[in-house]
């Protein structure tokens, strides 16, 4: 009886407790969007993908790296897919230490200001962007090329 207990006792003992996953979330950057694919391909936008180590990732895509970030500081987020800039803005606005555990894409030009076709630039218009360090670099070049025109 005695070493029924102990087998039991170290059974036991190795047990951990089920892991939460580690939840994900990115924005409808191009970059991110093999993960997404991935997670369509298996026909379920918001399952759990298993990983190594009994681990789990929970995969979220939300409309705007604003919102990513949010729920970052907030501590909502166990990680975010975030661009490098944004990733050292957040860091430095923050003061939250922040660890790049991978690169997934990177961009080389493919940031652009989208107009539709009858656009003029002599007349009055509005600008819609986003409040990260690219978006205001973007206004700020726009404005600048503008003025020049």
């Amino acid at each position: 009886m005695r070493i029924l207990f102990f087998v039991a006792l170290i059974l036991l003992a190795g047990c951990q407790p089920a892991q939460p996953p580690v939840n994900l979330a990115g924005n409808t950057w191009l970059g991110y969007q093999p993960l997404y694919l991935a997670l369509a391909e298996r026909d379920c936008a918001d399952c759990i993908l298993e990983l190594a180590d009994n681990q789990q990732l929970q995969v979220t895509m939300l409309p705007s790296t604003t919102q990513v970030l949010r729920l970052l500081s907030t501590g909502q987020l166990d990680a975010a897919m975030l661009t490098l800039d944004e990733a050292l803005t957040f860091q430095s606005e923050t003061g939250i230490d922040i660890c790049i555990a991978s690169v997934l894409s990177y961009s080389n030009g493919a940031d652009a200001v989208l107009t539709l076709p009858d656009f003029d630039p002599a007349k009055a218009f509005q600008i819609g962007y986003e409040e990260t360090a690219l978006g205001g670099y973007m206004l700020r070049r726009t404005l600048e090329l503008k003025a020049v025109s």
